[in-house]
């Protein structure tokens, strides 16, 4: 569901409703805008949003139940959102790691992916690099829990050894 709002002073608000495109409507944003708005009136969307909020807890505690502890990663448990923000070891060979992942069939978006390909290279952004960002909401959880073992898997093999002596 997609809609869109806007919190501003009165005077503002005045102004908008003198677009002809904001006051048009006629697309699905106005369309679930007036679904949201009966919910609300009605005293579900509170009901709605619980139960999200319930059903992400519970999926984002089985992922962290297969991610937790490892040596080659670490993350912040998503309390918001829909995303484990994957913090890769520097010892994680990364180009190693998407080759694993190919081969496994398993899609991570890294971090570096997000940003415009003239910045990515910059040197404040290289972090991005040992980034991946993992979608646990979308998804069957059954699947989401193959593909995150698989993703740890593929991590704690891409991480280098330490010289044996």
């Amino acid at each position: 569901m997609r809609v869109g709002w806007i919190l501003a002073s009165k005077s503002i608000c005045l102004k908008l409703k003198t677009i002809n495109w904001v006051v048009s409507g006629g697309g699905i944003v106005s369309t679930m805008s007036h679904v949201v708005c009966s919910y609300m009136q009605l005293g579900l969307m509170q009901k709605v949003i619980d139960a999200t909020r319930k059903n992400f807890l519970e999926r984002a505690i089985k992922v962290d139940k297969v991610l937790q502890g490892s040596d080659s990663f670490n993350y912040d448990f998503p309390w918001w959102g829909y995303f484990f923000w994957i913090k890769l070891n520097p010892k994680v060979d990364v180009e190693k790691l998407k080759r694993l992942l190919a081969k496994n069939k398993v899609l991570v978006l890294f971090g570096d992916s997000a940003m415009d390909s003239e910045k990515k290279n910059l040197p404040q952004f290289q972090y991005l690099k040992h980034r991946m960002r993992i979608c646990f909401v979308k998804l069957d959880i059954e699947i989401v829990l193959i593909a995150c073992q698989v993703i740890r898997n593929c991590i704690e093999e891409s991480m280098e050894s330490s010289p044996k002596f």
